[in-house]
């Protein structure tokens, strides 16, 4: 038999009781124990095969088993175990009680004790959504139990795992785990309807330690007061939270580069042309359309839209600005991420994993004599100090993928000046592809191998004592995905920093 489990919020209890029982779920069974409070509520439509039921026939008297088993088959049947305690509730449902229980529920729950039960290297299925602009939902499923760690990709967000545990003796072969957690009662893996309590313990114990695995995950804001809160914030500060813009999505897909189109845009809020149509939109055109349109635009972005034409400049169609950007806003030191247009917030325990892993890089901060990249470049080759490698580069359609800029015995470095945030993580992700490609065979040269792989950044700050200082979200993840690219291939990936407003 599955049992499938729903924490539910303390303070909702008693509305999910209430909607039960409007519901015409009856409270058939009770029982209470020093600590514990359990009531099954049962809803029946019919049904001829006795099915789950049956598991329950001693804790309910014979008059009410009677009436909930007999003649099952044209109906069906639903029901909702609510296992109360100080702290902490939960319901197993059966049936159509989930469509209820999830609606009361913690929806971090499933996800957060994958974190704690699941075997690394155990993973079946998956279901995720990736944080780009390709916005793809997949469903994955591997033939052999696949390593959590592998299993990530720059910007994705898990809802669902189906994965084997750490002791199937105590949680079953495998379970299935998303906003609630379901396991499998077998030979070794099993319960009785009177002690399931204590399951539930041993879930809320198991919940209370910290965890072997971190997840990524994200989740819609839908705190009224919050969303106003982060709107506002985001017309206050809009040029500076403006970061990035991605119409197209090249890095997305690791070596697998799959175009939608070669695009040419213009900006329009309303009926008022901001610019004609031109080649390429990023975000200092945006920026400087902006400023030199204040006045028709004032504080409402939202109302921005880009419009994308073909190689002949035909109009093919539109999609608001705020569509397109990557915004990071930090309120009370949680990350919010403008994503579709749409708020999300990322996991505690998976945006401390991001900053965790980002802090491990080896980092220094390095002098750049006041120069920028050009100059540093041209003034540390001409001192012998390095190679230029910057001229090695390889197209794919119309993108030109920069290897590295320069090579010493221990070193191959890429160079960033920052104008804007947009710099490094576009520096950074052109690392990784880079690495991809060199591996692929598509840049002939592998100068990386028994070599450090350097990002250089020449930032637009006074001060950075970790590199998590960076509050950016996007920056951040961008980072960590380079350092998985690089010590998958032996390599070890440093950062260097120099300071030019110091």
């Amino acid at each position: 038999m599955k049992i499938n489990i729903f924490k539910i919020d303390t303070d909702k209890v008693d509305d999910l009781t209430e909607e039960l029982e409007n519901a015409e779920y009856d409270p058939i069974a009770d029982i209470e124990n020093d600590k514990h409070y359990m009531v099954l509520y049962l809803k029946r439509k019919s049904s001829e095969s006795q099915g789950w039921i049956e598991f329950y026939k001693n804790i309910m008297d014979e008059e009410d088993y009677k009436k909930y088993s007999e003649n099952l088959g044209s109906e069906s049947l639903s029901g909702l175990y609510l296992i109360e305690k100080e702290g902490y509730a939960y319901a197993l449902t059966h049936g159509q009680a989930h469509f209820i229980a999830r609606k009361y529920c913690d929806k971090d729950f499933g996800l957060d004790l994958a974190e704690r039960i699941v075997d690394p290297v155990g993973l079946k299925m998956k279901h995720s959504q990736t944080f780009s602009s390709a916005g793809k939902k997949d469903i994955t499923s591997y033939a052999q139990k696949r390593k959590f760690d592998n299993s990530f990709e720059y910007g994705e967000a898990f809802s669902y795992v189906k994965c084997k545990t750490v002791d199937k003796k105590k949680w079953g072969e495998t379970a299935d785990f998303g906003e609630s957690a379901r396991f499998t009662s077998g030979k070794e893996f099993s319960f009785h309807a009177k002690e399931l309590f204590t399951l539930i313990d041993a879930i809320d114990k198991q919940l209370s330690l910290q965890p072997e695995i971190r997840l990524p995950r994200y989740r819609k804001v839908i705190d009224k007061t919050l969303l106003e809160e982060l709107n506002k914030e985001l017309k206050k500060h809009f040029l500076e939270f403006l970061t990035d813009v991605d119409v197209e999505d090249y890095w997305l897909t690791g070596v697998s580069f799959n175009f939608s189109g070669d695009y040419k845009y213009s900006l329009k809020i309303r009926t008022r042309e901001l610019t004609e149509i031109i080649d390429t939109l990023d975000t200092s055109i945006i920026k400087n359309v902006i400023a030199d349109n204040s006045d028709a635009i004032k504080d409402r972005y939202d109302l921005i839209k880009v419009l994308f034409y073909d190689e002949e400049e035909n109009f093919l169609f539109s999609k608001p600005l705020q569509d397109l950007i990557q915004v990071t806003v930090t309120l009370n030191d949680k990350y919010y991420v403008l994503y579709h247009n749409e708020w999300v917030e990322f996991s505690d325990s998976y945006v401390k994993f991001i900053e965790e892993q980002v802090d491990a890089i080896s980092f220094e901060i390095k002098d750049a004599y006041g120069l920028g990249e050009t100059a540093l470049i041209s003034k540390l080759v001409k001192q012998g100090d390095y190679t230029q490698l910057h001229k090695n580069n390889v197209y794919i359609g119309k993108y030109c993928i920069e290897q590295a800029d320069l090579m010493d015995d221990d070193n191959v470095i890429m160079i960033k000046d920052q104008h804007q945030q947009a710099d490094l993580v576009y520096l950074i992700k052109q690392a990784t592809t880079s690495l991809r490609l060199t591996e692929s065979g598509e840049l002939a040269d592998n100068v990386f191998e028994g070599r450090n792989v350097c990002l250089w950044m020449l930032v637009n700050r006074k001060s950075l004592k970790k590199l998590s200082d960076f509050k950016s979200f996007h920056l951040l993840d961008a980072l960590n995905d380079f350092k998985k690219e690089v010590v998958s291939k032996n390599l070890n990936p440093v950062i260097w920093i120099s300071l030019k407003n110091s």
